[in-house]
Order: C-alpha cells, then structure tokens, then sequence
C-alpha cells in the first residue's frame, strides 16, 4: 500500500469525523493534514491510530467501514512508521 493509497484511506473513512472542526468531540485528533510519509514524526497519533483500529474502535459502529485486508494492512504500515520512530529515539 503506497502512502497515498493510505492517505486516501484516512481521508475517506477518518477525515468526515476527525477533522479540525470536530477536535472537541474525537479525543483531540484531526487528520485533516495527515500525510502518512509524515507519520514517523507524528508517532504519538499514529500509536492512537493502530490502538483504535486494533481494538475495532474506530470506524465506529454504524459507520462506514473499510475491507479488513485494508485494516489489517494500514495498521502493518502505521506500525512501521511507529516502529522506525521508537528506533530513532533510542
């Protein structure tokens, strides 16, 4: 999955929710800018984001909702980027 391919995930099935508009009603995360070539900086959102979609949180119930191919396989790729993160800390 190519990083637009990810973003355009997140912009389809995330985005209508977790905008800058709706902040005050979604924990505080936008993704209105998110740019998954970026994620490695933005690691304490993307950990957010596995945890939600690992746990089938997120879409919420009732919402649309993606394959779980692509689930499984954006989760792998966000866990990556978070992985690559934790590594640079050290």
């Amino acid at each position: 999955m190519t990083t637009a391919e990810q973003n355009a995930l997140v912009k389809q099935y995330c985005v209508t929710c977790h905008n800058d508009r709706g902040k005050d009603r979604t924990s505080g995360l936008s993704f209105q800018s998110f740019d998954a070539a970026k994620a490695v900086d933005h690691a304490d959102v993307v950990e957010r984001m596995i945890r939600r979609l690992r746990a089938g949180m997120m879409p919420p119930v009732g919402a649309r909702r993606r394959s779980e191919e692509h689930t499984s396989e954006l989760q792998s790729r966000f866990g990556i980027s978070y992985a690559v993160f934790c590594l640079k800390k050290k």
